[in-house]
């Protein structure tokens, strides 16, 4: 099977790839849902679709000197719909909420620009314009997630080490994409030239 072009392995990957994208958009407005409903739950003292989602100083986790420090913290967590099983749980703050939600639209982009680059280059001109344009936002989209991450972890002073540690790889591979996006510059120029000589 052929790696590139139509009824190639980067065709079936776009596929995969959308999938991942509207599951992650599904969780997401779930989970947006879900911080509505605990914010209003929070201020009304109600009970809205507490099947789904919890708010409160005690939502199950477990009692050890790792949680012993959040007892008196205002607590959420989201179960996966109609299930017990968790899905997402933190502290219940602006900066969690800030934080979850930039990480969540990030990866709703990351999988639908992904998407993009693999259908483009699934076409039988591999090197087109929209590849290259699909490249370049994800190559800033890396980036812009990396100064995002960086900025929200300052209201978080402990997590500053951790969060720039680990947003590092995001920086590197976006910046390594817009390498990448020269080379299919290039490669489009000579795939023009060589048309119009044919």
């Amino acid at each position: 099977m052929k790696i590139i072009g139509k009824n190639s392995l980067s065709q079936y990957i776009s596929y995969f790839l959308f999938v991942l994208f509207i599951i992650l958009t599904v969780q997401f407005i779930y989970e947006q849902i879900g911080y509505a409903t605990s914010y209003y739950n929070f201020k009304t003292n109600n009970s809205m679709l507490s099947d789904f989602y919890i708010i409160g100083n005690d939502v199950g986790w477990a009692k050890n000197h790792y949680t012993a420090k959040f007892d008196d913290l205002m607590k959420f967590k989201f179960y996966v719909p109609f299930t017990t099983q968790n899905l997402i749980t933190g502290i219940f703050s602006l900066t969690t909420y800030i934080s979850n939600t930039v990480r969540g639209i990030f990866m709703i982009a990351f999988f639908y620009s992904s998407y993009n680059i693999f259908k483009e280059i699934s076409n039988e001109k591999v090197f087109n314009l929209k590849a290259i344009l699909w490249l370049k936002r994800f190559g800033w989209l890396n980036i812009l997630y990396t100064v995002a991450m960086i900025v929200i972890s300052i209201f978080r002073v402990k997590d500053l080490g951790i969060t720039a540690f680990s947003a590092i790889p995001f920086l590197f591979f976006g910046v390594l994409i817009l390498f990448i996006v020269e080379f299919f510059k290039k490669g489009y120029n000579l795939q023009s030239e060589n048309d119009l000589t044919i």
